[in-house]
């Protein structure tokens, strides 16, 4: 058991409601708080390991953990406008990933991993950046030639690794 903040307090601390699950990778659990923290928690016992107050909201609807090819565990979140990848056992930024451990992109939800990439689709575009560098390496316009304005994707992605398909839905355009 974990408590990030009392539950009966009124602080001024309680930013946002909390739309994500937590995720497990090897023996953590790993969350987001109400007063923006992503908190990393033995499984065991709930012991803290670390935590790591954001500056600005996350996603919505989620972030990604991965255990690499190199047994090296990491994090993908989007906070602001940016996705940031985080050693998963200390929180640190992995500063080799495109400008000192961030790339600029958006998104609502839970980035996915398609071969060497995160993809990550935004408001107008699906975005693939390498996920050791982070460099870009494909951005595909979802609306080519209307005006949907407000038709914004939204429940999230789902990934047919094997066709290299993504599937999302958008909401209703005003």
């Amino acid at each position: 058991k974990h408590v990030s903040l009392d539950p009966k307090s009124k602080s001024k601390r309680w930013k946002r409601l909390v739309e994500t699950s937590p995720v497990y990778i090897n023996g953590k659990i790993i969350y987001l708080s109400a007063d923006l923290r992503l908190i990393a928690l033995k499984a065991h016992d709930g012991s803290l390991l670390w935590e790591k107050e954001l500056l600005h909201f996350p996603s919505m609807r989620g972030f990604l953990v991965e255990t690499d090819i190199y047994n090296n565990e990491y994090i993908y979140i989007c906070v602001g406008s940016n996705l940031y990848k985080l050693n998963a056992n200390n929180g640190n930024v992995v500063k080799s990933f495109g400008n000192h451990g961030r790339v600029k992109t958006w998104t609502a939800f839970s980035p996915v991993i398609y071969q060497d990439m995160i993809i990550v689709t935004s408001r107008n575009s699906i975005h693939g950046f390498d996920k050791y560098s982070g460099k870009q390496k494909l951005k595909i316009p979802i609306f080519k030639s209307k005006n949907f304005v407000g038709a914004l994707p939204w429940g999230g992605m789902a990934l047919d690794e094997q066709k290299g398909i993504i599937y999302f839905g958008t909401g209703n355009p005003r």
